[in-house]
């Protein structure tokens, strides 16, 4: 069961959660995160490797460059999004490609 619905505790609201939701970042389109956040292609990129749960050195000897490198474009991301973590990172794009799929 993906999308779990429960009355809340106030009236007329509900409480919709969820689970098992995997996504696959070859399905996501990069152009979305581009126009909403203005991050360069590579920046993306960098985005849909972290939500595939990569190393960083995975990431740069991937790209062939150095960790270093995916780093300041990983600062970059944060900047660009006023996100301030990785973990909040993957959620922001779990409820983007919940909303545009």
């Amino acid at each position: 069961q993906v999308i779990k619905v429960r009355p809340a505790r106030e009236k007329g609201w509900a409480l919709v959660s969820l689970n098992n939701f995997e996504i696959d970042p070859a399905s996501m389109d990069s152009a979305i995160l581009e126009q909403l956040f203005n991050l360069t292609p590579t920046e993306c990129a960098v985005a849909f490797a972290l939500l595939e749960h990569e190393k960083l050195a995975d990431i740069a000897e991937a790209r062939q460059v150095s960790i270093e490198t995916i780093r300041m474009h990983i600062k970059n991301i944060f900047m660009k999004t006023g996100i301030s973590s990785q973990k909040k990172l993957l959620a922001m794009l779990t409820r983007i490609h919940a909303i545009t799929a």
